[in-house]
């Protein structure tokens, strides 16, 4: 929790001040979602870290009959931080913060901000595959993949685009 995520807050508000004049209303907007992934994120690990360790340490000591629920609070607790948090919440969010910084950052860095859309777009597809429970590592492999043969595609289209014609 203080390690990861709430250590991108000074990001957040950084990239806002610096890009709000850009397009305010879509700086607004990513600041937002980007405060709301390291919200989340960090609320979900200290979710799973108290609740999961007492848990733990509850079960360690529990009679043969009261396993079974323990193990089935685990398993809920474990099962809305990593699928409802983790891999919902936090891929929406943090693919919004990410495409709105790449739109932002357009006109000054092309490369650059290309690469991020075409990120933020793959993580809120991500989330879209949760959404519908699909919850495999092979589809976000390919999706990754495929998200970055477009960014490669729209660099090397944009390229060939401004190079000189041959006289």
């Amino acid at each position: 929790m203080f390690y990861s995520y709430l250590l991108l807050v000074p990001l957040a508000l950084f990239l806002h001040r610096r890009l709000r004049a850009n397009l305010p209303w879509l700086a607004d907007l990513g600041t937002v979602a980007g405060l709301a992934y390291i919200f989340v994120g960090a609320a979900a690990a200290a979710i799973l870290a108290i609740a999961g360790g007492s848990l733990v340490e509850a079960y360690s000591a529990a009679t043969a009959a009261d396993r079974a629920a323990i193990a089935t609070s685990f398993d809920l607790v474990r099962n809305v931080v990593f699928f409802a948090l983790w891999q919902l919440l936090d891929t929406l969010t943090l693919g919004t913060w990410i495409s709105s910084v790449g739109v932002l950052l357009l006109a000054e860095r092309p490369i650059l901000s290309r690469l991020l859309v075409v990120l933020g777009l793959a993580l809120i597809a991500a989330s879209l595959m949760s959404m519908t429970g699909v919850h495999s590592l092979a589809p976000l492999v390919v999706g990754v993949g495929a998200a970055l043969l477009v960014w490669a595609g729209w660099v090397i289209l944009d390229r060939s685009r401004r190079l000189p014609a041959a006289p």
